[in-house]
């Protein structure tokens, strides 16, 4: 039997968390490296929440998310909160 959807989904948002933080901490927040993450998870993103749009009528807020700040930690736990509920819709 596969694993419960909610296991599933925060062992993603975990990996995907550690992935950024360190792609952070490697790279730096002005790197192409940190961005180019930051760019397949906010498409990865948009596309889940159309994907999701478009089989429920749901109304979602956006989190405008700027690789070019200093603040990184912050945009990580933007990231991993807007997955979450995204992943929970």
């Amino acid at each position: 039997m596969p694993p419960a959807s909610d296991t599933v989904n925060h062992h993603l948002i975990s990996q995907i968390s550690t992935n950024l933080s360190n792609t952070l901490s490697s790279f730096g927040p002005s790197s192409s490296q940190y961005a180019a993450v930051l760019d397949m998870l906010r498409e990865g993103i948009l596309r889940e929440l159309e994907r999701e749009r478009k089989s429920e009528s749901v109304e979602l807020s956006c989190v405008r998310v700027d690789s070019s700040g200093s603040d990184g930690e912050n945009i990580i736990e933007g990231l991993r909160e807007l997955l979450e509920k995204a992943l929970r819709v």
